[in-house]
């Protein structure tokens, strides 16, 4: 694998860094947040080397918004020549931008260390030159194209400006430079140029930098001088590759092209229209309806799926058929099943086990803890998933199963936390009707992160949906509860801080119902888990809001009639949880399908039909629905049954009859669903060599100061400063077989397999396949890492050579 450029940081950003004051440093550190994970730098060396790793660039990039990245491309764009009053002139001055804006900015690019001072120009990371390598679509500068060329080559290009009898080949590159770079030198050949090669110059300057089809001049033949490409070849404007294939325009010539009118504009954050103020206690009632109707949702999803669990598809997780399946029998729709079963999911109160979704042993617990504990675990578990799981498609827009890969377009944790930004920037019960508003403002916020704003619809559109449903959202507005997760996310201890903050916003659930006329049992609020489960067992869920509604019917009374409840048994069950005397009307309905209820008796003969008269038994003998009962007579009162005990039960009861079951000695059966539930897969892993014990991580405040106590030993090489930290074979194998990595990057790698923490790898395979995967190292042999790999489960092998890739992770 060909090694990357990434080379050590020279000592101009670790001196820069080693001048912070200790408040400023501790700003960059929390702004930088890889920095704070081991191996934690110990001197500005290795901080500089940290900052320079290509994760931690590309990361402190993706929180630019689109002013701090037009800016930065203007700083790169420049090169040597960028200092602030060169910035200023290329935003057009102070006519066209503010000196207290561009200062503003420079300052945040600072504070992320994407800029900083060298002497009187502005300095960037090397880095930049992968990541950005054509700022505002310029190439590189005739420097460093023509540094590839062969003398004759040069020697070809000088021709047409004059140049001749140069001493070496730096000599050649230095006045080339010079000449290209001018327009107004004397006798510059671009004033030959046909009107195709001038129009073609015109059109990569500004949407450049490169254009195929141009060839190197060669010593050996004339170069082909037919078009516009091999014009501007000759007089240097397009520099070809070293094997002639593809020209690039240097910087100068771009920038002289542009012409002085050429200017960048810095582009202002999009305007959210003012949307009035939501009322306070309409907002509160919203939410905590919301958040409650969620509780009880996945309270009933958790209920349901100990009797019934859910299949899962063969390529894995549960299919749109069985989602809209169960949506149904719940009386919810597919995407609030979604967003149930992810979030259990994710806080362990269901798991995938022998091709079936079922409830684990902690779902219990959750279902009995309280509406405040059991909806900071619910968004606890919804806050962590690297997915949008209401918005789970294909590159075709095609639904996917849930539960399934963890594949997203885009970043999910970072689209919920800053969605949330937004809404509570906007201010207190301020509401933000315009969704396309909070897009744009999104999409200027990270340009690089979001990317396609069309996508990124998409996946905002559907994280409102589900902040809507959690209750962080109502009328428009960020509710108490989404106010108390934003500033309980910036805490140590963000459930704790949840919980704390919510305490008292969650009203306590119904322990007591109205119970009506019309058969019908109405419940103010959410109802308990104790509640709901002898109104689900006795009647039919009808509404679940604000207040919930039940209602009694004889199929839904032989319901718990057939689960073994007494007729006076269940009244006075229900007489317990009623805040008024049951009305007659459902007492005469209980007592009626009780006094009709076991008339039939169904014995596992394979199965006998017992009935109390001999008028009753002719009846069903020959009652055409139970015909594929194929029933026959054994005795007056007795019917056989072709089919087993579970299906004659089923098919007598469509018929209407209320039958139960008889075991072999003629006691009844009471039908129960087997509750089943999961455990967490046990994995076991080849033992290895203990490590040293994992050293406290320290904030920001803490390294700041250890970093300025600690002094500027800067000028160390590279080798120097990895074996001073970690001694011995597992540096010297990674500085010696992992050439490809930068510093910053054999560091991490080096302490991870000397210190036995995980890292995160991005592996080129023997089939050229790029992983990106978490590993535990276990040993190092020559260039052979054995590690447990998060990824596959399993022990993996890794090349040293093969590793392309390297940033730490949190254990």
């Amino acid at each position: 694998m060909a090694a990357r450029s990434g080379k050590a940081p020279s000592g101009k950003l670790s001196g820069w860094l080693g001048s912070l004051p200790e408040g400023e440093l501790t700003g960059l550190l929390r702004a930088r947040p890889d920095t704070l994970l081991p191996p934690q730098p110990r001197t500005f060396g290795e901080l500089a080397n940290r900052l320079s790793t290509p994760h931690s660039v590309r990361s402190a990039l993706d929180s630019l918004t689109a002013a701090g990245l037009v800016l930065l491309e203007g700083v790169r764009a420049l090169g040597g020549e960028a200092n602030p009053e060169r910035v200023h002139q290329l935003f057009g001055g102070p006519a066209a931008l503010p000196l207290a804006r561009l200062t503003d900015q420079l300052t945040q690019l600072r504070r992320l260390a994407l800029v900083w001072p060298n002497g009187e120009r502005l300095a960037t990371p090397g880095m930049l030159g992968e990541l950005m390598p054509s700022p505002l679509a310029l190439g590189r500068p005739a420097r460093a194209l023509l540094g590839h060329l062969t003398v004759q080559a040069l020697r070809r290009i000088g021709g047409q400006y004059g140049l001749a009898g140069l001493p070496d080949k730096a000599a050649w590159v230095t006045a080339l430079s010079a000449a290209i770079g001018d327009p107004d030198t004397a006798g510059n050949p671009h004033s030959h140029l046909s009107p195709a090669a001038l129009e073609l110059a015109d059109e990569v300057a500004r949407h450049g930098p490169r254009v195929s089809g141009v060839y190197l001049p060669s010593a050996y033949g004339a170069m082909p001088v037919d078009g516009p490409e091999a014009e501007l070849a000759l007089i240097g404007w397009l520099i070809p590759d070293t094997w002639g294939h593809t020209g690039e325009m240097p910087r100068e010539v771009a920038l002289a092209l542009r012409g002085p009118d050429y200017h960048l504009r810095l582009p202002a954050p999009p305007t959210l229209p003012a949307g009035g103020r939501a009322e306070q206690g309409q907002l509160l009632a919203a939410a905590q309806g919301a958040a409650a109707a969620t509780i009880d949702g996945l309270s009933r999803l958790l209920a349901l799926l100990s009797h019934a669990p859910l299949a899962t598809v063969q390529a894995g997780g549960v299919g749109t058929r069985e989602l809209r399946r169960v949506g149904k029998e719940l009386r919810s729709g597919e995407h609030e099943v979604r967003l149930w079963l992810e979030a259990a999911a994710q806080a362990g109160l269901v798991a995938v086990q022998g091709g079936a979704v079922l409830p684990t042993e902690e779902a219990e617990k959750w279902r009995h803890a309280g509406p405040t504990a059991a909806w900071v675990a619910l968004l606890a578990g919804w806050w962590a998933l690297p997915v949008t799981p209401t918005y789970r498609v294909d590159i075709d827009g095609k639904s996917q199963p849930a539960l399934g890969g963890r594949l997203s377009e885009l970043n999910a944790n970072r689209l919920r936390a800053d969605l949330l930004d937004i809404f509570a920037d906007a201010g207190a019960w301020t509401r933000v009707p315009d969704l396309d508003a909070v897009i744009g403002l999104l999409a200027w916020r990270r340009p690089l992160a979001y990317g396609d704003v069309a996508i990124l619809r998409r996946y905002a559109t559907a994280a409102h949906a589900e902040f809507r449903a959690l209750g962080l959202i109502a009328d428009d507005a960020l509710t108490p509860f989404g106010r108390a997760l934003r500033d309980a996310a910036r805490t140590d201890d963000p459930p704790a801080a949840l919980v704390e903050a919510v305490a008292d916003l969650l009203p306590s659930p119904a322990g007591t119902a109205t119970f009506l006329p019309d058969l019908t049992a109405i419940v103010s609020g959410a109802a308990s888990v104790e509640l709901a489960a002898l109104l689900d067992g006795c009647a039919d869920a009808e509404a679940r809001d604000v207040a919930s509604t039940w209602r009694f019917s004889p199929s839904s009374v032989r319901r718990a009639l057939d689960a073994g409840h007494p007729a006076d048994g269940l009244l006075a069950a229900l007489a317990a949880v009623a805040d008024n005397a049951l009305p007659q009307p459902l007492s005469y309905l209980i007592h009626d399908v009780a006094r009709r209820h076991g008339n039939l008796r169904v014995r596992a003969v394979e199965c006998c039909v017992c009935v109390p008269d001999q008028v009753l038994a002719t009846e069903i003998a020959q009652h055409r629905a139970l015909a594929a009962l194929k029933l026959t007579k054994l005795a007056d009162t007795v019917l056989s049954s072709a089919k087993p005990v579970a299906e004659t039960l089923a098919a007598l009861r469509r018929a209407g009859y209320a039958p139960v079951q008889e075991d072999a000695e003629g006691q009844t059966v009471v039908e129960r669903a087997p509750i089943r539930t999961a455990k967490a897969p046990q994995r076991t892993r080849r033992s290895r060599p203990p490590g040293p014990p994992p050293a406290a991580l320290l904030g920001p405040e803490q390294l700041a100061s250890v970093l300025c106590r600690a002094g500027q030993p800067t000028d160390r090489p590279v080798s120097a400063q990895i074996e001073l930290a970690l001694p011995g074979f597992v540096a010297s194998a990674v500085l010696a077989q992992a050439t490809q990595l930068t510093p910053g990057e054999m560091a991490i790698l080096s302490d991870a397999i000397e210190r036995r923490h995980p890292v995160r790898i991005d592996y080129l395979s023997g089939s050229d396949r790029m992983t990106s995967r978490v590993v535990d190292p276990i040993d190092l042999e020559h260039d052979l890492l054995t590690a447990w790999c998060r990824l596959r489960e399993d022990e993996r092998t890794f090349l040293l050579g093969r590793i392309a890739a390297v940033r730490p992770v949190a254990g």
